[in-house]
């Protein structure tokens, strides 16, 4: 394959995760000089305190926000299928671009429509910082069960802002996320384990607390982008024999 004899004819690696730095020497069957450094999620710069956390968990219907292009790969299905097995008041926010894969999308809007799920799902599109500020803000969870991530930012953006995410098993997401601590990990087409968990949610808002507190504490332990940006410096230089 092109991308094997390309890694292998390169004399140094940049990764964005352990997984990812796992599978390109797993496919290249040997390891080069390296550094992992993991993307920061300060991008919007979220600003939220550990009251406002705590008071946002106290609202009625429990606000789940799905954060990246929906496209197959990201398993919107997924949380669809799990909504349509709760009985509790729950709002779901889908944002992202909806032009990637516009056949997916319109399966989406049928399945949607077949489970009679219409008033429980929005979708809000591809949203700049401002408006997505404020979405991510007012939500409770974040959910994406993508079936893989090569790391996962959304993830930590929603951290940001004290939410529990729900990722799956495959990929990088845990490297990020710390079951039963500040999120869950599931099989990526798994829509009944995702169901329980959401309504273990809606139904425990102690639990939802103590999660959320602890998903943005994940959040403020991770390296900032200008940290990152150092250790890739550092190698660069490293490499090039400047440093």
């Amino acid at each position: 394959m092109p991308e094997k004899a390309y890694l292998r004819s390169v004399d140094g690696v940049v990764f964005n995760s352990q997984t990812t730095r796992g599978v390109v020497e797993h496919a290249i069957g040997e390891t080069r000089p390296h550094v992992v450094a993991s993307p920061a999620g300060n991008r919007l710069n979220p600003q939220i305190s550990d009251e406002e956390i705590t008071a946002r968990a106290q609202a009625d219907v429990l606000k789940i926000a799905f954060l990246g292009s929906v496209i197959s790969r990201k398993n919107l299905h997924t949380l669809v299928d799990a909504l349509a097995l709760l009985d509790e008041d729950v709002h779901l926010t889908v944002i992202g671009n909806l032009d990637v894969e516009t056949a997916y999308v319109a399966k989406i809007r049928q399945q949607i429509a077949r489970l009679g799920l219409d008033e429980k799902i929005t979708f809000a599109g591809a949203l700049n910082d401002k408006p997505l500020k404020a979405k991510l803000r007012e939500s409770h969870i974040l959910a994406m069960p993508s079936s893989y991530e090569g790391f996962g930012i959304a993830y930590l953006e929603g951290m940001g802002y004290g939410l529990p995410a729900i990722a799956s098993t495959d990929g990088a997401a845990h490297e990020i996320i710390t079951p039963d601590v500040d999120g869950y990990l599931i099989q990526p087409s798994d829509a009944k384990t995702l169901a329980s968990h959401l309504r273990m949610f809606a139904r425990d808002r102690k639990k939802l607390i103590q999660m959320s507190l602890a998903a943005r504490e994940r959040y403020l332990a991770h390296p900032t982008w200008d940290e990152s940006m150092a250790k890739i410096r550092a190698f660069l230089l490293e490499m090039t024999g400047v440093g």
